[in-house]
């Protein structure tokens, strides 16, 4: 999804590098609040959390899905929203790198909700 991504809205290594930043500030944030974080060290999403992903995005529409993303991760970590914003500023298409921001953290937060399921 990211690599997709990254070469959609293009400068793709560079796009990795801010998706790959953006991910291991959100397992910081994840192991500083529970003491140990359930995310895994390597991002994986799997194939049925990927289908859930698209289900909202065509229940929504891309546009409210990324504004419902953006607003959750204002109110969760605003500081890992400043870094998604300042980064995304930096490139010609900022739209297209928020919204990738808002599917990845989404992402995130749905596998890790079906991982602590699993685990239970």
């Amino acid at each position: 999804m990211a690599s997709k991504c990254a070469a959609d809205v293009g400068e793709p290594s560079k796009i990795m590098v801010g998706f790959g930043m953006f991910y291991r500030l959100l397992t910081a944030q994840a192991q500083t609040n529970a003491g140990r974080s359930l995310m895994n060290p390597l991002p994986r999403i799997t194939a049925e959390t990927r289908e859930d992903i698209v289900s909202e995005i065509d229940e929504q529409g891309a546009e409210a899905f990324t504004l419902e993303a953006v607003a959750d991760l204002e109110a969760t970590n605003p500081e890992l929203l400043q870094m998604a914003n300042n980064f995304a500023s930096r490139r010609t298409n900022y739209i297209g790198v928020m919204q990738g921001f808002a599917l990845l953290y989404r992402s995130f937060i749905v596998q890790s909700i079906a991982d602590r399921a699993y685990l239970h």
